[in-house]
């Protein structure tokens, strides 16, 4: 699977790691784990929690 973010997207997207982290040590780490998870349900379809 090969994907990636337009450069403003990115940007907000580590802005928002950052904003997560400031509020609580280790938010930031689980926020991105979620974002990229979803990731991998939207392009495998086994692993979607819904149907589309």
């Amino acid at each position: 699977m090969k994907y990636s973010f337009h450069p403003d997207a990115k940007e907000e997207f580590f802005e928002a790691i950052n904003y997560f982290e400031e509020c609580q040590s280790g938010l930031g780490l689980e926020f991105s784990r979620e974002v990229f998870s979803t990731i991998t349900d939207i392009w495998r379809p086994e692993r979607r929690r819904f149907n589309l």
